[in-house]
């Protein structure tokens, strides 16, 4: 009986430890595959970093490799911008001083046309009725029309006198009234008629 008993006590210890070892084993193997599947994982992974890093490192020199092309282009925009502002100031600079030598041209002109057609005209008058040097001049502002602006624009053409203006011709006063832009005064107002009184002695 005792015999038996050692047995059967020495067959459960020996079943406790096979289970216990193929418990052991089975574990190591669990742990080896949860191991293994890690590790695939981690390969996995670090093969996708690698594959990001690629790109990255692609992208980043496709980029500086870019830049100095889209550096040029914006450089080739800026100097043809310059370009056409230089031009547009050249032009302008252009129009101004021609619009300057018009207004000078302009400003001239007239001036050139006071100093010479009533000189002429002066001159035909002085030779018809010539008066003497040493004469003062008239009032010219006794004629009705004449103020002081009209008797200074009389006297820069060289009319000081009555005996002047009584001697003037048609076409005399077509061209006093052409370049002094007297608008027809001098018909109008009868000039003429009134130099010739005052002329004769006649007073206002």
């Amino acid at each position: 009986m005792l015999y038996l008993t050692v047995q059967m006590l020495a067959l459960l210890l020996l079943a406790i430890v096979i289970g216990a070892a193929i418990g052991w084993l089975l574990r190591g193997a669990r742990d080896a595959a949860a191991q293994e599947a890690r590790s695939t994982a981690d390969a996995a992974r670090m093969a996708d970093l690698r594959r990001d890093r690629d790109a990255a490192e692609t992208a980043l020199a496709e980029a500086k490799a870019a830049q100095p092309a889209a550096d040029d282009g914006k450089l080739a925009e800026i100097q043809s911008a310059l370009d056409e502002c230089r031009a547009n100031a050249t032009s302008l600079a252009a129009e101004r001083d021609a619009a300057k030598a018009a207004l000078a041209a302009a400003k001239a002109k007239p001036a050139v046309a006071v100093a010479a057609s009533p000189v002429a005209a002066v001159s035909l008058t002085a030779q018809a009725n010539p008066a003497p040097e040493s004469a003062a001049s008239d009032d010219l502002k006794q004629i009705s029309g004449i103020g002081p602006k009209l008797e200074g624009l009389l006297n820069e053409a060289g009319i000081s006198r009555f005996e002047q203006i009584a001697s003037l011709t048609p076409a005399q006063i077509a061209d006093l009234d052409d370049i002094l832009n007297f608008k027809g005064r001098i018909e109008r107002d009868d000039w003429v008629g009134q130099a010739k009184r005052f002329a004769s002695g006649e007073t206002p």
